[in-house]
C-alpha cells in the first residue's frame, strides 16, 4: 500500500468505525421501536399514552455524536493527506 499514507489509512479506519457506530445505533433504535409497536409491550408500565414515547437517552446521543465525529474526522483526514 505505497499509494496510501499512514494518515489516509487512519482516516479510512476512522470513517468505517464511525459508520459502524452509526449503523449499530440505528439498528438499536429500530429494535426498540419494533418492540414498542407490539400491543402487549406498548402500555406495559401504565395505560397512559404519554408512556409510549421513549425519551432520548444519553447513550443514544453519545453514540450518534461519536459516530458522526469519527466518520467526519476520518474522511477529512483522508482528503487532507492526498498527495
Amino acid at each position: 500500500m505505497e499509494f496510501l499514507s499512514t494518515e489516509q489509512v487512519w482516516g479510512i479506519f476512522m470513517f468505517f468505525v464511525g459508520a459502524g457506530v452509526l449503523s449499530w445505533c440505528s439498528h438499536w433504535e429500530r429494535m426498540q421501536q419494533e418492540w414498542l409497536k407490539n400491543p402487549r409491550n406498548k402500555y406495559r408500565k401504565s395505560r397512559r399514552k404519554t408512556d409510549f414515547a421513549l425519551p432520548t437517552t444519553l447513550r443514544g446521543t453519545m453514540m450518534t455524536i461519536s459516530g458522526s465525529l469519527l466518520a467526519f474526522t476520518g474522511i477529512t483526514l483522508f482528503f487532507l493527506h492526498i498527495v
